[in-house]
């Protein structure tokens, strides 16, 4: 079954800076932070807070606590979002450094020995990704967190005295980290359904994550005299690499690259292709704007439902997917004039798009007229899918 498009009265409900990421999806994070400047009564934050909360709120506060209650709430994740944010960056420091020594170690000697700057990354890199293997956050670590969050959602009355909330750590990628909520009785059963809280990644750590892994490298090796880092070279165990070795003439090619002497490693200024697709600012668009346009649709589509992003303390809240979840129509988003290019696996849990970055305009005419959704199917959009896919990118062209 496919979702019919809102084509009349799209904001309604919605205001000031969540009115005008609904508007349109801009693929500029300049355009969507001159909103947030433009008005700060928004604080910047967009789109509402889950709609569970927002009834307890009126249900069981004074007409005049409401605004009080759900800006508190909005305080309280902002905390929290700031707090754990660093405490998952100091353990994914301590996680890469322990990494880069067992596994990738050995490979960045052997580069470094041949003074070969694309094999230093590329190990640079793995050690990286194998970082995200791990827990970065452990379960002691959130019941500080917890305990807070449990307390502010009855002072707000969200949740009753008996009542508890808990978070628990899902992963980590590119641009953010994951966590659960769930919100449970005293008999432990569900009150309601598990939302997701997601904190986004500073912006030097999103837009730098090779300079963030050479820095962990170099922190490990840079004090190495030309003698220790012999030593470290002779003491290999690995008969592969031994071999690599013995095949290379170090007194013809051999140079002792310190890493504490690199300014201009070519990694160092290297970024990630993300402006106006990836991060707080590109997905709040995006989402908000799909979600608009769909309408309540969305909670039974195959997107995830976005309730939340606060644009300031960079994070989200979106409904959780899982068993429970229904995935009953599709949404098409060539259909209005956009598209997601960051189709992959792990974007994808039980049927359903959990990520709304990669979210590119590809048709401003069907972007604009929101009339003409669902009924025109534009021959750009038509040439782009055909370009796309003969490239060999992905995207959700079947949406």
């Amino acid at each position: 079954m496919e979702i019919s498009f809102n084509t009349s009265n799209r904001n309604q409900n919605f205001y000031g800076l969540t009115k005008c990421l609904t508007k349109s999806v801009y693929n500029s994070d300049s355009l969507v932070n001159s909103f947030v400047e433009a008005y700060p009564k928004s604080k910047g934050f967009a789109g509402n807070l889950p709609h569970e909360f927002i009834a307890n709120i009126k249900k069981n506060n004074a007409s005049k606590d409401v605004a009080s209650a759900i800006n508190t709430v909005k305080e309280t994740f902002s905390n929290i979002t700031n707090n754990l944010r660093k405490t998952v960056h100091k353990n994914d420091y301590d996680c890469n450094k322990t990494i880069f020594k067992r596994y990738v170690f050995d490979d960045f000697l052997f580069a470094q020995a041949r003074n070969d700057e694309v094999a230093m990354l590329k190990a640079i890199c793995r050690g990286k990704n194998e970082a995200y293997k791990y827990d970065l956050v452990t379960d002691d670590e959130l019941k500080e967190y917890n305990k807070i969050l449990t307390k502010n959602l009855k002072d707000t009355k969200v949740l009753k005295n008996s009542d508890k909330a808990e978070m628990c750590y899902i992963g980590s990628g590119a641009f953010g980290h994951a966590f659960k909520l769930s919100f449970l009785d005293k008999n432990n059963k569900k009150l309601f359904h598990d939302k997701v809280l997601k904190i986004y990644k500073s912006e030097e750590d999103k837009k730098y994550p090779y300079k963030y892994a050479f820095d962990l490298m170099k922190e490990y090796v840079s004090q190495s005299t030309e003698e220790e880092y012999i030593k470290k070279i002779n003491s290999i165990k690995d008969k592969k690499l031994i071999d690599k070795f013995e095949g290379l003439d170090l007194k013809e090619n051999y140079k002792f690259i310190n890493l504490a002497d690199i300014k201009n490693f070519p990694c160092l200024s290297r970024q990630f292709n993300i402006s106006g697709l990836h991060g707080v600012n590109a997905e709040a668009n995006a989402a908000l704007f799909i979600k608009n346009a769909v309408g309540s649709d969305i909670s039974v589509s195959n997107m995830i439902e976005p309730y939340c992003f606060d644009l300031k303390n960079n994070y989200a809240i979106v409904e959780m997917s899982d068993s429970e979840s229904k995935t009953l129509k599709e949404i098409k988003l060539q259909n209005l004039g956009i598209m997601c290019f960051d189709q992959h696996q792990n974007n994808f849990i039980n049927d359903k798009l959990i990520d709304y970055g990669g979210i590119k305009v590809i048709d401003n005419r069907l972007l604009k007229s929101p009339s003409r959704w669902g009924k025109f199917k534009s021959p750009l959009s038509k040439k782009i899918v055909k370009q796309s896919n003969s490239s060999g990118i992905s995207v959700l062209y079947s949406f």
